[in-house]
C-alpha cells in the first residue's frame, strides 16, 4: 500500500493524505493558496518505507475576499475591489444580471471597474483568482443594483387649470419616481411609486420645465426625463372700460397676459343682451350696447392650446337711454316753450332741442326733468327732441313731438296818407293760419290813444286834419295766443302850411334869409324865391329859416311849403322883398408874405359914388378898413394866420353892417411860439406842442438827427406826434407854419434824446467751482449805464448795475432757474427790457442720506432729501469686503439698488447732476446686507403628525434662522433657532406647504432657501351624509372636506357583515348593491399622495324593508274574504296586503298588520292580484310575489219566468253576473221537490213541471271555486203567466 502525505510548513494547517495500492491517488480537502510538501510512503502492513520520494505542490489560489462595491450612479460604473492575495496573479470579476446581461473585468491589482453595466439591473457578481496554474473557486456572490433607468415619454394631461396629470413609461430598477415642475419663482413636486402623479399648484401663464427622475434606495437615475408645460394664460389685470359716445360703445382695455395669443371679451347685460369680441391685442370695442343697461364684462385670454383664467366681472354701465314721455307745451306770455319728460336711468343732464322748419334750432339744458325755450321764433312749427347726457356722451334723441310757437305780430305795418283828404289807410301782411283777429293800437302824438280790431288786413282813419301824427302798433290773435304788439310805425296827415313869412337881404354876400313860423306837422320846408327877371331859386330846411343867393338890386317873391312824407302843405302865403343894393365889382386884394398890409382894387361904382370904403372882416371877428375916393386903398395892421372877407362899399349905399363877402384872402402864417416836447420812454413816441397866437394854420415839425436825417410831421391843431423815432438818438426840432403861398419864420429850435436801445445778445454762464454767475451783452446805443435783473422761479431776485457790458452775481441761490434781463439807462429814460434768458445755478447738495434694506429681495432703498436744481441722482453701493458695486439712477428722491450680495457690507453714497453742474456732497453711510439663504435644506415628516423637522447648513451673515411653512390659503407657521435644525409645529391637515429657511440678523430676514413642497395628511372628512332612496339599491354618500385630498374611499358595512365600498376624487360617491332589510354603517377616509386621514365618524342608514319571500292567499267563498298569510315578520315593519283588480291596478282592497296574516274582503266576481308590501319609517319596500285569486261569482238578478203550459216547462231569464262560469236555475214546489236546469248564459228552461202547482224559481252562479248565494225567488203557478 502507498500513503501520500501533503504537509505545509504552517503547523496550523492540518496535513492531507490519501492511500492506494495503485500508483496514484487524489488528495482532497487541501487548503487553497498553500505550498504543500508531498511525500509517498510504502508499507506492507508491517513496516513503512522511508520517505525517500518527495515533491512540492502549490494549490489553487483561494477565492478572492471581495470588499464593498462603489457604484457611480451617473455612469453606472461599479468599482469592484478585493483583498490583495499574493498567491493570485490576477482576479477576474464576472457580473450577470437577472435579465442575462454579463460584464466582466480583471486586474492584477486589488480592484477593477465594471463599466458596461446596464441601468436598472441587479447583477450577481463574483470574483475568481488566477494562480500560476489554476483558478480559484468563485468568491461568494454579491449583488450590485445599478442606478434606475431614466423614465421615457413624459406626457402631461393638462386641462388648462392649476393642476396637471403627468405620466411616463416604466423604468427598470426604480423604487419610486420624483417629479419636479419648475418655472421662474415657483416649483412644485410629487413623489410616487406609480407611473403617474399630479401637480396641483401650477401658476397661470408660466412655462414649466418638468423633469421625472427614477429613485432607488441608493441612486437616482443618471438623467431625468424632461418635457415642458405651458400653463393657461393668467387673467388680464388692470381692466378698464370707458364709454365711447359713437354707437354707445364700450372701449375695454387691459394689461396683456403672458402666453396669450388672443382674448375673448364677453359683455352680458342684465337684460340678457350679449356682446362678444375676440382680439389679439389688449383692447377692443363693443359697439351698440343697450342704452341704460348694466353689463358684466369678462375677459378670457387664450393660448394656442388653452382657454386662460377669466377676469372677475367688470361692471359697466352703458350710455343712458333717451328720456321718455316727452311733452311740449307753449306759454303764450313771452312765447316760451316748456318741455317735460320722464327721467332716464343714470342720466347726468338733458339737452332739449327745438328745430324749426328752416333748420334753425333752439336749445335748453337741464339736470332735472324739464326746461324752457325762451327765444322761440314766433309763428314757427317746431319739432322737439330730448337727449340725455352721461359721461360726456349724448344719447339718441327721443321721438320728435310738435310744438307751435305763439303767433307773430303782423308784419310790414304801413300807413298811406291821402294828402288831399288827410285820410290814412293802415295796412299789414296777413298772419299764418285762419281765424286771425288783428288789433291796432293808435297813439296820437300829443293826443289820445285808441284801439281797433278787425279780421281784415287794413284799416282807414278818417276825419283827420292837417298836422296830425300817430304811432301805430298791430297785434294778431289766433285760437291759441295773442301776439305782443309789433314794432311801432309813425304815420302823418299832410302838414299845415307855415305862417308869418319874413325876408332879410345882406350886402356883400347878396344872400336873402327867409324866415317863418312852424307849420304843424311839418318835417321840412322848401322856400322858393322868384325874381321879376324870371329865375327861381329855392332852399330847403328843417328849421324855420333858410337863405338863397340872389342878384342885387331886384324885387323877389318868396313862398314856403311844409312837407312831411309824401305830402306837402297848401301854398297859401307868400312875401315880396327887394334884394340888397349893388356894391363895386371886380374887387381884388393883394397881401405880402412878410407884410401886415393888404392892397385892395375895384371897379368904379355905377352910381357915381363920392367915396369908397374897403373892409377886411377877419375870421376872429376883427374888422379893418380903409377909405378913399379912388378905386384902391391899403388896409394895415392885418393879423398873421387869419382869413379875411373883403368888401367895398360906397357912400351912397345904405347896407348897414356888412358881415362878410364871398371874396376872401389869407394872411401869412404866424411864427410858432413856445415849442415843447414830451417823450414816452417805453415807446420812443415824442409829442411836440407850440402856440400860434390864436391863428388856425398848417404847421410842419422837423426832427433832424446827428447825421442829418430828417423826420417830419404835420398838424393844424398846434401839436404833432413822432411815432417812429429811433432809440438812442439825439434830435434837433423846429416848427414852421405854412399856407398856400407863404411860410412863417421857424420856431426856436430845441433838442430831444430818445430812450436808449434795448441791450442784445445777453449771455449768462455759471462757474461750477465758484458758483458765480456772470452776465454779458452787447452795448446799447444811447446808454450811459446798465442794470441786470435776476429773478428766480422761487421769487428771489437780485440786481447788478454797471457802466460796462458785463456783470457778476456771486450770491445767487443754488439750484434755481433764474430769468436774466438787462436794461440800458440814460439821464431820463430806461430802455426796453432785453429778451429774457434762463440760467441755472449750481444744484444744492442733497441731505439726510438714508438706506432701507429689503432683506427678502437683497435690495435696498436709498433715499435722501433732494437739493434744488438736481436733475438726476446716481446712487451707488460699493462693497467693503466684496469686489462688487451696484447703482441706480432717478430724478426723484429715492431709488432701489438690487442684486446686493448677501451677508456683505457696502458703502452707500449719492451724487447729483444739475443741468450744468454736479451737486456737492461727500456724505456716505454703511449698509449691512441680509443673511445669505441657508443651503442643503432637508425636511422630515410623518403622516400622523402636525410637525415637520427642517435642517440646513449654515449661511453667511446669519445670526439665527427662521424656518417657514406657508400654504396657499395664507396659513403660516414658523420656528426660530440659532441652531441648524428646528421643528415646525401646528401644520394644518390637507394642505400643501412650501417649506423654506431664511437667515436672520436682528430684524432682517434674508431671502428664502430652496423651497420644499410638503403635503400634509388629509383632514378627516366631515358631515358625512347618506342618501338612500326608498327601494333604491344605490347608496349616495356625500361629505365635506377641509383642505386638499387627492382621492377618497368610502366603506359601507352591512348588519350581516358584508363590506362594500367606492372610490372617488370628489366629495361624493355611489355604493351599489344595497340589499333590503339591512342597516349599513358608512365611513369615509381621505387620501393624499402619501398619507391618508383617520376614518370619519360613522353614519348609519337602513335600507328598505324586505317583502315576504312567499305569500298564501285563501278565499272564503261564503264571505268573499281573502285570507293572506306569509312565513315571518320583522319588528317595526308594517305589512300591507293588497288585492288589485287584475285589469286595473288603481283600484284595490287592502289590510295591514305587523304579524304574518290579515284578511281582505273583496268584491264578488272579480279576478285579483294579491301581494304584500312592507313599510317602515315611511319607506315602502318592494312587492312580494303575486298570488292570483278569483272571488266568488256575484248573485244573478232574476229577470223573468215564462210558463209553457203545453209542455209544463218554465223559461227563466236573468241578468248575467260577474265572475260566473255556470248558472243553475232551480224550481222548488210546495212539497220541496226541486227541478233544475243549467246554462252558461242568462237563460234556461226547467222542464217536467206539474201543472197547477206553485213554484219558487231562483238562480245560483258558480265558478271553479265557489257558488254564489241564491238569487231572489220568483213564485208562479203553472198554467199562468206571471211577469216581474
Amino acid at each position: 500500500m502507498y500513503t501520500v502525505l501533503a504537509q505545509t510548513q504552517n503547523q496550523s494547517i492540518p496535513p492531507s493524505s490519501c492511500r492506494t495500492s495503485a500508483t496514484s491517488c487524489d488528495l482532497t480537502q487541501i487548503n487553497c493558496g498553500e505550498v504543500f510538501n508531498v511525500t509517498v510512503l510504502a508499507d506492507d502492513g508491517a513496516c513503512n518505507s522511508s520517505a525517500r520520494v518527495s515533491t512540492t505542490l502549490e494549490s489553487a489560489p483561494c477565492p478572492p475576499t471581495m470588499r464593498p462595491t462603489s457604484l457611480n450612479c451617473s455612469t453606472n460604473v461599479a468599482l469592484v475591489s478585493w483583498v490583495k492575495d499574493p498567491d493570485a496573479v490576477s482576479v477576474r470579476v464576472n457580473a450577470t444580471s437577472v435579465l442575462g446581461h454579463t460584464a466582466s473585468c480583471s486586474s492584477s491589482a486589488n480592484n477593477c471597474s465594471l463599466d458596461a453595466l446596464l441601468c436598472g439591473q441587479t447583477y450577481s457578481v463574483y470574483g475568481v483568482a488566477q494562480g500560476p496554474q489554476c483558478e480559484s473557486a468563485p468568491s461568494a456572490p454579491f449583488s450590485i443594483d445599478t442606478a434606475p433607468c431614466t423614465p421615457a415619454k413624459v406626457s402631461a394631461n393638462y386641462s388648462c387649470g392649476t393642476s396637471t396629470e403627468l405620466s411616463w413609461t416604466e423604468s427598470l430598477g426604480r423604487d419610486s419616481f420624483y417629479v419636479l415642475a419648475q418655472t421662474n419663482g415657483h416649483s412644485d413636486s410629487c413623489s410616487t411609486v406609480q407611473t403617474h402623479c399630479s401637480i396641483n399648484s401650477l401658476r397661470c401663464g408660466s412655462l414649466y420645465n418638468v423633469s421625472v427622475e427614477s429613485i432607488s434606495g441608493h441612486c437616482n437615475s443618471s438623467h431625468a426625463a424632461r418635457t415642458q408645460l405651458q400653463t393657461a394664460p393668467c387673467s388680464p389685470k388692470n381692466v378698464t372700460v370707458r364709454l365711447q359716445c359713437l354707437n354707445n360703445t364700450a372701449v375695454v382695455s387691459w394689461e396683456g397676459s403672458p402666453g396669450a395669443v388672443g382674448y375673448n371679451v364677453t359683455a352680458v347685460g342684465h337684460d340678457g343682451d350679449i356682446k362678444h369680441s375676440t382680439v389679439t391685442g389688449t383692447s377692443c370695442q363693443l359697439p351698440n350696447m343697450h342704452c341704460g343697461q348694466t353689463y358684466d364684462i369678462v375677459i378670457t385670454p387664450f393660448s394656442q392650446t388653452c382657454n386662460g383664467f377669466p377676469t372677475a366681472p367688470y361692471t359697466f354701465n352703458a350710455g343712458s337711454c333717451p328720456a321718455s314721455d316727452v311733452q311740449a307745451s307753449l306759454q303764450c306770455n313771452g312765447n316760451v316753450g316748456l318741455v317735460r319728460w320722464t327721467a332716464a336711468r343714470n342720466a347726468e343732464n338733458y339737452i332739449a332741442v327745438a328745430t324749426g322748419k328752416d333748420g334753425h334750432t333752439h336749445t335748453c339744458t337741464s339736470s332735472g326733468t324739464n326746461c324752457t325755450f325762451s327765444d322761440l321764433h314766433c309763428g314757427e312749427d317746431y319739432t322737439v327732441t330730448v337727449s340725455t347726457v352721461e359721461r360726456g356722451c349724448q344719447s339718441q334723441p327721443t321721438t320728435p313731438v310738435n310744438l307751435r310757437s305763439a303767433i307773430c305780430p303782423p308784419s310790414n305795418l304801413a300807413g298811406y296818407t291821402n294828402c288831399a283828404t288827410d285820410d290814412i289807410r293802415i295796412t299789414w301782411d296777413p298772419s299764418q293760419g285762419s281765424g286771425v283777429t288783428y288789433f291796432l293800437f293808435i297813439h296820437q302824438v300829443d293826443g289820445l290813444n285808441s284801439t281797433f280790431n278787425t279780421t281784415q288786413t287794413s284799416y282807414v282813419l278818417t276825419g283827420l286834419h292837417c298836422g296830425m301824427s300817430f304811432i301805430v302798433q298791430a297785434a294778431a290773435q289766433d285760437s291759441t295766443c295773442t301776439s305782443p304788439y309789433g314794432s311801432p310805425t309813425q304815420i302823418y296827415t299832410a302838414p299845415c302850411p307855415p305862417s308869418s313869412l319874413t325876408a332879410a337881404a345882406s350886402c356883400g354876400t347878396n344872400r336873402v334869409t327867409i324866415s317863418w313860423l312852424n307849420g304843424t306837422g311839418a318835417h321840412s320846408y322848401t322856400a322858393s324865391v322868384v325874381g321879376n327877371n324870371g329865375p327861381t331859386v329855392s332852399c330847403t330846411s328843417n328849421t324855420t329859416s333858410c337863405s338863397v343867393k340872389v342878384e342885387c338890386g331886384h324885387t323877389y317873391t318868396a313862398t314856403v311849403v311844409s312837407t312831411v312824407g309824401l305830402c306837402n302843405s297848401t301854398t297859401n302865403n307868400s312875401i315880396q322883398f327887394k334884394s340888397a343894393d349893388c356894391l363895386p365889382s371886380n374887387v381884388i386884394a393883394q397881401v405880402g408874405c412878410n407884410s401886415d398890409m393888404l392892397a385892395v382894387h375895384w371897379d368904379t361904382s355905377a352910381n357915381n359914388a363920392d367915396s369908397y370904403t374897403a373892409l377886411a372882416i377877419g375870421t376872429d371877428g376883427t374888422r379893418l378898413s380903409c377909405s378913399t375916393s379912388s378905386t384902391t386903398c391899403t388896409i394895415q395892421n392885418l393879423r398873421c394866420g387869419q382869413t379875411y372877407s373883403i368888401a367895398v362899399t360906397t357912400s351912397n349905399v345904405n347896407c348897414g353892417v356888412i358881415e362878410g363877402s364871398d371874396y376872401q384872402i389869407e394872411t401869412a402864417p404866424c411864427q410858432p411860439q413856445s415849442p415843447a416836447v414830451q417823450l414816452q420812454c417805453s415807446t420812443n413816441i415824442a409829442t411836440v406842442t407850440w402856440d400860434n397866437n390864436g391863428a388856425d394854420q398848417f404847421d410842419v415839425v422837423t426832427a433832424l438827427n446827428f447825421t442829418g436825417g430828417a423826420t417830419v410831421c404835420n398838424s393844424t391843431d398846434r401839436s404833432c406826434t413822432f411815432a417812429q423815432l429811433r432809440c438812442g438818438e439825439s434830435y434837433s426840432l423846429s416848427v414852421v407854419g405854412f399856407n398856400g403861398n407863404c411860410t412863417s419864420e421857424p420856431s426856436e429850435s430845441f433838442n430831444l434824446n430818445t430812450a436808449p436801445c434795448m441791450p442784445t445778445y445777453v449771455v449768462a454762464t455759471t462757474d461750477c467751482s465758484t458758483s458765480i454767475t456772470t452776465v454779458s451783452w452787447d452795448s446799447a446805443r444811447g446808454a450811459s449805464s446798465y442794470t441786470v435783473y435776476a429773478v428766480s422761479t422761487w421769487g428771489s431776485n437780485s440786481t447788478c448795475t454797471n457802466t460796462d457790458t458785463t456783470c457778476s452775481f456771486p450770491d445767487l441761490d443754488c439750484g434755481q432757474n433764474y430769468t436774466i434781463t438787462v436794461t440800458a439807462e440814460d439821464d431820463n429814460c430806461v430802455s426796453l427790457t432785453s429778451a429774457p434768458i434762463t440760467v441755472t445755478t449750481d444744484p444744492c447738495p442733497q441731505s439726510d442720506l438714508q438706506v432701507t434694506l429689503d432683506c427678502s429681495t437683497d435690495s435696498a432703498l436709498i433715499s435722501w432729501t433732494p437739493g434744488r436744481g438736481t436733475l438726476i441722482y446716481n446712487a451707488s453701493a460699493k462693497g467693503f469686503d466684496v469686489n462688487h458695486q451696484v447703482s441706480c439712477s432717478t430724478p426723484g428722491s429715492a431709488c432701489n439698488v438690487t442684486n446686493l450680495h448677501c451677508g456683505s457690507r457696502y458703502q452707500v453714497s449719492v451724487r447729483g447732476e444739475g443741468l450744468i453742474c454736479p451737486s456737492q456732497s461727500d456724505d456716505w453711510i454703511a449698509l449691512k446686507t441680509a443673511p445669505c439663504p441657508p443651503t442643503q435644506v432637508s425636511i422630515r415628516s410623518s403622516c400622523d403628525s402636525d410637525t415637520v423637522s427642517v435642517s440646513w447648513k449654515t449661511s453667511q451673515g446669519s445670526v439665527s434662522y427662521m424656518a417657514v411653512a406657508d400654504n396657499s390659503e395664507g396659513h403660516r407657521v414658523t420656528c426660530n433657532t440659532s441652531d441648524l435644525a428646528c421643528d415646525i409645529t401646528g401644520l394644518q391637515c390637507g394642505q400643501t406647504y412650501q417649506i423654506y429657511v431664511s437667515g436672520v440678523d436682528g430684524d432682517c430676514i434674508g431671502s428664502r432657501s430652496e423651497v420644499h413642497i410638503l403635503e400634509t395628511a388629509p383632514c378627516v372628512p366631515q358631515n358625512v351624509q347618506t342618501i338612500l332612496e326608498c327601494q333604491s339599491t344605490v347608496l349616495n354618500v356625500t361629505w365635506q372636506q377641509k383642505g386638499q385630498a387627492r382621492r377618497y374611499h368610502t366603506t359601507v358595512r352591512s348588519s350581516d357583515g358584508q363590506v362594500l365600498g367606492c372610490d372617488s376624487n370628489t366629495t361624493f360617491c355611489q355604493v351599489p348593491n344595497i340589499l333590503c332589510g339591512l342597516t349599513y354603517s358608512v365611513t369615509v377616509v381621505a387620501y393624499s399622495q402619501t398619507c391618508n386621514s383617520s376614518q370619519s365618524s360613522v353614519q348609519h342608514v337602513t335600507s328598505a324593508p324586505c317583502p315576504p319571500d312567499a305569500i298564501f292567499a285563501v278565499l272564503d267563498c261564503d264571505l268573499n274574504t281573502v285570507s293572506v298569510s306569509w312565513d315571518s315578520s320583522v319588528d317595526g315593519v308594517l305589512y300591507i296586503a293588497q288585492a288589485f283588480y287584475s285589469n286595473n291596478n288603481n283600484d284595490y282592497y287592502m289590510c295591514n298588520t305587523t304579524e304574518t296574516s290579515c284578511d281582505i274582503t273583496v268584491t264578488c266576481g272579480m279576478d285579483y292580484n294579491v301581494s304584500v308590501v312592507p313599510l317602515r319609517d315611511g319607506c315602502t319596500g318592494e312587492n312580494s310575489p303575486v298570488q292570483y285569486i278569483t272571488a266568488a261569482p256575484c248573485i244573478p238578478l232574476m229577470l223573468d219566468v215564462e210558463m209553457d203550459c203545453l209542455s209544463d216547462s218554465a223559461w227563466l231569464t236573468w241578468e248575467e253576473s260577474a265572475g260566473a262560469e255556470l248558472y243553475i236555475a232551480t224550481a222548488t214546489d210546495s212539497d220541496g221537490f226541486e227541478y233544475q236546469c243549467n246554462s252558461t248564459e242568462g237563460q234556461c228552461t226547467v222542464e217536467q213541471l206539474q201543472c197547477g202547482r206553485f213554484y219558487n224559481f231562483s238562480v245560483t252562479a258558480s265558478n271553479s271555486q265557489c257558488d254564489s248565494p241564491m238569487s231572489s225567488t220568483l213564485q208562479t203557478e203553472t198554467g199562468k203567466r206571471l211577469r216581474l
